[in-house]
C-alpha cells in the first residue's frame, strides 16, 4: 500500500498537466494510469491538435484560454521545444449567429477578427465555399504537436519528483471516513493507494467508476475517426474550423506526413472503450461524411491515404465537469473535456491542484461545475 497526499488518476494531458501543478505547489503527488503515458488508447493519443482563441462555450472559457496559451508557452521554455506551431485559423459556417459568436470569443480575449468575404477566401485559400457562407481569420490560432506536449509535462512532472503509476487500473475510490479516518482510498487489482485527496482525470473511462462513486455523470464517451488526405492547394499554415449545418469539421496540416491533412470531425460512435466491439466498422459514415464535405469545399484529393481514430467524452451542453464531488469534497472531478483538452489542460491543472491546496485561483468555473446536471439538494 502507498500513502502520498494527492492522487491523479489518468495521465491524458489534463491528468498530466494537474499533476505537474500540484507537485509545483509542493504536494506529494502520484499520477496513475492503467496503461502506459503516454498511450495510444485514450483522448490525447495522436499528433496534433488546434489551438485558437475563438471558441463557442460561455465567456468564462475566454480567461482560461488565455493562461492555457501562456502555461503551454513556459513549458514550451523549459522544456527547449517547439510544442505549438503558429496558424492562423479559418472560421466558416453558413450561420451568421454562429460565426458572429465565435468572433465574440476572441473579442473576450482582446483579440480582433479579421473578416472576410467568400470571394476573398476562396481566393486566398483555393476553397469552394458558396456566397451563403460567414468567414473570419483567427490568426492566433496554432498546431499542436500533440504527444509532443504531453511528452513535455510528463517530463516535467518527472523531474520535479512525480511519481507514476502505469499499467495500474483503479477500480474504485471512496473517502476513507467510513473507516473513521480523513481521505480517500483508491483500488485495484494491483493494490490500494491512500491520500488526503484524489483527482479524476479519466476522460471516457469515468463511467466505469460511477458506481464508486455513488453519482451519476452524464457523460457519454465518443469514439471517433479522422480523415488524412493529400492537400491540393490548401495552405500548410493554416488551420480551419467549419461549421456545415450541425457538424463541426476541423482540418489541419498532419504533422507526421508532409503533404496530408488531417480532417475530422465532432460526431462519433457512442459507445464505451470497454465495450468496443466493432472496432472502426461503425465509423464508415463518418469516412464518408467527411469525403462528401472535402469534395464540396477543399482542395484535396478525394480519397484518404490512411486515418486514425481516437476516444473522446462530453456531457449534454459539450462544456466539462471541473468540480468536488457533490458527497465528498476530497475527490475532485476533471472530466468530459470533448475537444478542448489540449487547449486548456495547464490552466485546468493549475485551477485543480489550487482547489486541491485551498488556494484562490481566480476564475469563475460556474458553468462547469457538476451542479448543472445534479441539483445539490438532490439525494444522490
Amino acid at each position: 500500500m502507498m500513502e502520498v497526499e494527492v492522487v491523479v488518476v489518468g495521465a491524458g494531458v489534463v491528468g498530466a498537466c494537474t499533476a505537474l501543478s500540484l507537485i509545483q505547489e509542493g504536494k506529494k503527488t502520484l499520477l496513475i494510469d492503467q496503461y502506459t503515458a503516454p498511450n495510444s488508447l485514450g483522448s490525447s493519443m495522436g499528433q496534433s491538435r488546434i489551438t485558437r482563441h475563438a471558441h463557442s462555450g460561455p465567456k468564462q472559457l475566454s480567461p482560461i484560454l488565455n493562461l492555457a496559451h501562456k502555461k503551454w508557452a513556459e513549458i514550451s521554455s523549459q522544456v527547449n521545444e517547439e510544442l505549438i506551431s503558429p496558424a492562423q485559423m479559418l472560421v466558416v459556417s453558413h450561420e451568421r449567429k454562429e460565426v458572429e459568436r465565435l468572433a465574440e470569443s476572441m473579442k473576450q480575449s482582446g483579440l480582433t477578427p479579421s473578416w472576410l468575404t467568400p470571394k476573398q477566401t476562396n481566393t486566398k485559400y483555393k476553397t469552394r465555399f458558396p456566397d451563403d457562407t460567414f468567414m473570419f481569420e483567427d490568426r492566433s490560432g496554432g498546431v499542436m504537436k500533440a504527444d509532443r506536449c504531453l511528452a513535455a509535462v510528463m517530463r516535467l512532472y518527472r523531474e520535479k519528483g512525480g511519481e507514476v503509476l502505469e499499467g495500474w487500473k483503479v477500480e474504485g475510490v471512496e473517502e476513507r471516513s467510513k473507516e473513521g479516518h480523513g481521505g480517500v482510498r483508491v483500488w485495484g487489482p494491483k493494490g490500494e493507494v491512500r491520500a488526503l485527496s484524489v483527482v479524476l482525470c479519466l476522460g471516457p473511462w469515468i463511467n466505469s467508476l460511477q458506481c464508486n462513486l455513488n453519482v451519476h455523470l452524464p457523460i457519454q464517451p465518443i469514439k471517433t475517426r479522422a480523415s488524412f488526405m493529400r492537400n491540393e492547394g490548401l495552405p500548410n499554415s493554416t488551420i480551419y474550423y467549419i461549421q456545415d449545418s450541425a457538424v463541426a469539421f476541423y482540418i489541419l496540416p498532419a504533422m507526421d506526413s508532409e503533404g496530408l491533412i488531417k480532417v475530422g470531425t465532432n460526431g462519433g460512435l457512442a459507445v464505451t472503450p470497454d465495450n468496443d466491439d466493432e472496432g472502426d466498422k461503425g465509423l464508415t459514415h463518418l469516412k464518408e461524411m467527411i469525403a462528401d464535405f472535402s469534395s464540396r469545399y477543399l482542395p484535396l484529393h478525394p480519397e484518404e491515404e490512411r486515418h486514425e481514430t481516437c476516444w473522446y467524452s462530453e456531457t449534454p451542453d459539450k462544456e466539462f465537469m471541473l468540480d468536488r464531488h457533490p458527497q465528498h469534497p476530497d475527490i475532485l472531478l476533471v472530466v468530459g473535456f470533448s475537444s478542448t483538452g489540449f487547449k486548456t489542460a495547464p490552466a485546468i491543472g493549475h485551477i485543480a491542484a489550487h482547489m486541491v491546496v485551498g488556494k484562490d485561483h481566480g476564475f469563475d468555473i460556474s458553468p462547469f461545475s457538476v451542479h448543472r446536471f445534479i441539483p445539490s439538494k438532490s439525494k444522490i
